[in-house]
């Protein structure tokens, strides 16, 4: 009864990370890689750390990345929209990125369109199913997180996958 007492209504878009995902959220490596089962958190754990470093570094640059686009579209946008974004705190914007009112930018890019990556510079990026990319997909996106006019104390390249 007490922790029923405690939890927050449903509509409520709580979250705590716990476990792997709490040290994912401590982690400052160039370069990270969540692996494990299907629905255990990895991609909602990284949608939230993505989201947390947009709202604590103003002006910060993220990109959420996938193997195609409209791929992107159907799972990782959804689960943001739906779970992570604050009412109000961000929108879509041309369908290409979110924007959030401190001047924090999130594209959404697929690497079947590779043109849109040339000379990005971002903070970091979160790949969605890793296991999609080869190692040229790997390498176009580590040189858009280069620190570059970075405004967080880091830069990362963070993935999930299977």
């Amino acid at each position: 009864m007490v922790a029923a007492a405690l939890a927050p209504p449903p509509e409520q878009k709580y979250y705590r990370p716990v476990g792997t995902i709490l040290d994912l959220f401590r982690a400052r490596d160039r370069e990270l890689v969540v692996e494990g089962p299907a629905d255990t958190g990895k991609s909602r754990g990284c949608l939230e750390k993505v989201h947390a470093c947009c709202e604590k570094y103003g002006g910060a640059r993220w990109a959420f990345v996938r193997k195609t686009r409209k791929s992107l579209t159907t799972t990782a946008c959804v689960t943001y929209e739906r779970w992570v974004r604050p009412d109000g705190a961000s929108h879509l914007w041309g369908e290409q990125e979110y924007r959030y009112p401190n001047g924090s930018k999130i594209y959404l890019l697929g690497l079947d369109e590779p043109n849109r990556l040339q000379s990005m510079e971002l903070d970091g990026a979160y790949v969605m199913q890793a296991e999609e990319t080869d190692v040229e997909d790997w390498e176009i996106l580590s040189k858009c997180v280069t620190g570059r006019g970075a405004t967080q104390p880091y830069v990362q390249l963070l993935a999930d996958m299977n």
